[in-house]
């Protein structure tokens, strides 16, 4: 965005010269003269200059460049509008994986540590099969995986929102 203001500056600076050189360039000028040979010896003397743009208007120069700043203002807005957005994307991925690791570490991994506790009791007291308490222990291996993953989703949405804001990088 600094760089398109820059050239937004610039643009104006160049549409601001265009419309310049529509109108007429009016100059005045004072001389003293010195020790003039053979006339006089202190004197002065006015100039007036006037510049017309009678065969020209400059009317084509002023469009081009008035037009170039329309499309230079409609890139910087289109890339407001994109970073905006990213932005949005972003912080609604973050707010969501948050939530889903809140979710696991809150209520999900609690009690599935709590049945593959109780998987294990059962299993020392001859309730259930070796069977049911592997498939319990994978279960709650893969929920801590899953847990992981979602941490991992939370660091990743978070960088995604610090590349969208653009974040200077360390």
């Amino acid at each position: 965005l600094a760089v398109l203001d820059r050239e937004i500056d610039t643009q104006r600076a160049r549409q601001d010269l265009a419309r310049a050189l529509t109108t007429p360039d009016i100059t005045a000028g004072a001389t003293l003269v010195y020790d003039a040979p053979d006339e006089f010896r202190f004197g002065w003397r006015a100039m007036v200059g006037a510049t017309v743009p009678l065969f020209t208007r400059h009317q084509a120069g002023v469009a081009v460049e008035t037009a170039a700043l329309a499309a230079l203002r409609a890139e910087r807005e289109a890339l407001v509008a994109a970073i905006t957005t990213a932005i949005a994307e972003a912080t609604a991925r973050a707010a969501g994986a948050r939530e889903q690791l809140t979710r696991f570490t809150t209520d999900i991994l609690p009690r599935s540590l709590e049945v593959e506790q109780m998987a294990q009791e059962s299993y020392r007291s001859g309730q259930t099969r070796l069977t049911d308490l592997l498939q319990t222990v994978q279960s709650a291996r893969a929920l801590r995986l899953r847990s992981v993953q979602a941490a991992l989703d939370v660091q990743l949405a978070l960088a995604d929102l610090e590349r969208a804001i653009g974040a200077a990088r360390k």
